[in-house]
């Protein structure tokens, strides 16, 4: 229903709204891994799509938020930032 549908009720009648979540593209940057990809994800659901990537002579140690610092990102983080972002991979040499 739009503001220009038209009212075919002749009497007090109630509307409700519908609602979808936001889904926003997030980066992940495999840091001189690969793959790098985009995976889509919905506010205040869960990274549930990360991939794990690999690197020659690296072990991979999860998702970031920050290259540097930041915190670890798992497949039951819940999703709180609003628009597009970046995780990253940490990498520890063998």
């Amino acid at each position: 229903m739009t503001s220009e549908s038209p009212i075919i009720k002749n009497a007090n009648h109630t509307l409700y709204a519908h609602w979808k979540k936001k889904e926003y593209s997030v980066y992940l940057d495999a840091n001189g891994g690969s793959p790098s990809c985009i995976i889509k994800v919905k506010y205040n659901g869960e990274y549930t799509d990360l991939t794990t990537p690999t690197r020659s002579g690296y072990t991979f140690l999860g998702w970031y938020t920050k290259v540097v610092g930041g915190t670890k990102i798992t497949t039951s983080t819940k999703i709180i930032k609003n628009g597009k972002h970046t995780l990253y991979a940490r990498w520890t040499a063998r």
